[in-house]
Parts: structure tokens; C-alpha cells; sequence
């Protein structure tokens, strides 16, 4: 008796919920079902002490609430950006940026960490009110210390 309880429970519940539309979300863009994001791009300049821009530095995004690395290669100007998706706070957030060459682009330079957590994000795109919160631009420009 007690099994059949439990299979008609079980088959009731599975109805009710069904009908409600709690189901797994299958989507790639979005983290998780029902949970806010943003989209971000960080873009800067690297340069040296002396303001020469450096290229062939590898620039790497890391966010707490982001899972996966996004990086990005300096061009010959010293830009880089990098764009992510991810939840729509920058607590605990990063840029590691890297000397990946070594004496290739104009000497050995010291790697470094900047915290963005303290930056202001300028919101480009607006979000769907909803889940997405919308696109946001960070600029951060790095200086390297040579080795």
C-alpha cells in the first residue's frame, strides 16, 4: 500500500510541477535557469614604464562567478578585450595580465594583478529586464615593470 502511495505521489507531483513549468533550462547563454547575468568587455591599452605599447601579452579575465578562462593576446598596439559573460557583479574580480614571449616584444616583463572589483562598469546595452542584466565596458589600462 505504502509503495502505491508513493508512485502516485510521485506521479502527481511530476504532473503538478510539469503544468507550473519548473524544468531544466538548456540554454548555453544562460549560467544557470533563473539566474542574473551580464555580458562584459574589458578592454585596455598594455604599455611599459615608458609608454611603448607592448604586444604579445596575454591578458586573462578572472571573475569568481565565472566558470572557463577568457583571455586575450595584446596586438601590436598594446589593445586588448576580452568579453564574457557572467553574473552581473565584479566582487572578487581580476586581470592577470602575463608576459607570454619573453624577450620577443622589446624585453622580459614581471606579471601582474589588478583587482576590478573597485571599478566602475559603464553599462553599453541595456538588459531584457529580467534575467539579463544587459552589456557592461570596463576599461583598465596596465603598465608592465620589465624583469
Amino acid at each position: 500500500m505504502k509503495v502505491r502511495f508513493t508512485r502516485w505521489y510521485n506521479t502527481v507531483l511530476t504532473a503538478l510541477l510539469g503544468l507550473l513549468g519548473f524544468e531544466s533550462c538548456e540554454s548555453e547563454s544562460q549560467l544557470e535557469y533563473g539566474v542574473p547575468q551580464a555580458d562584459y568587455i574589458v578592454k585596455g591599452v598594455v604599455t611599459d614604464d615608458a609608454g611603448n605599447p607592448i604586444q604579445g601579452i596575454k591578458t586573462k579575465f578572472v571573475h569568481d562567478h565565472y566558470y572557463g578562462e577568457k583571455t586575450a593576446i595584446t596586438d601590436d598596439s598594446g589593445n586588448y578585450e576580452i568579453q564574457a559573460t557572467s553574473y552581473p557583479d565584479l566582487y572578487n574580480c581580476q586581470l592577470i595580465v602575463e608576459d607570454i614571449d619573453g624577450e620577443a616584444n622589446g624585453g622580459e616583463f614581471l606579471s601582474d594583478t589588478l583587482d576590478l572589483s573597485t571599478k566602475k562598469p559603464v553599462q553599453i546595452k541595456k538588459g531584457d529586464r529580467k534575467w539579463y542584466e544587459g552589456t557592461y565596458e570596463l576599461s583598465q589600462d596596465v603598465k608592465m615593470k620589465k624583469k
